[in-house]
């Protein structure tokens, strides 16, 4: 199952960055009011989500510091960052499988990764840039409405 899903991110991300690859670079680079302003914000994004949470499973390779960190300014890095990896996440998963055959240490390792990140998201209110004043969008919880919870660095801790 976890190989399918591995599978199918990649796809899935293939089609985006197809998809992405169409724009006009002013439509690509343009806030949007989302929470990471562009398309161009948004698949850095993904990348960061992924990274962190490969570095939660292995302890191995890059673990970028915000949310919403541009990690390559340009689309032909950015793609070629992300079906690295993506292939990356292919490997893994295929290791887990040869690892064990009845999938105990699979189910393990992945769910204790899970936790850990959990963990690691209630201790540190891991929450999305704040909006733009402009999108009219509101914060994810009544606190954070009331401003009576403050917002730490996501992954500083």
């Amino acid at each position: 199952m976890f190989e399918m899903l591995a599978g199918y991110n990649d796809w899935a991300n293939r089609r985006l960055y197809d998809a992405a690859a169409g724009l006009a670079d002013a439509d690509y680079r343009a806030d949007h009011s989302a929470f990471f302003g562009s398309v161009h914000g948004t698949l850095n994004h993904l990348l960061v989500g992924d990274r962190v949470w490969m570095h939660r499973f292995t302890g191995e390779g890059p673990s970028p510091t915000r949310l919403d960190e541009i990690l390559y300014d340009d689309f032909a890095g950015l793609r070629a960052a992300r079906e690295a990896e993506d292939a990356r996440i292919m490997a893994y998963v295929a290791s887990l499988a040869r690892s064990d055959l009845d999938g105990t240490i699979r189910y393990r390792t992945i769910s204790r990764g899970y936790r850990a990140g959990a963990e690691a998201r209630a201790a540190t209110c891991l929450q999305p840039p704040d909006p733009s004043p402009r999108s009219g969008a509101l914060p994810v919880d009544a606190d954070h409405r009331r401003g009576t919870v403050a917002r730490p660095d996501p992954l500083s801790a």
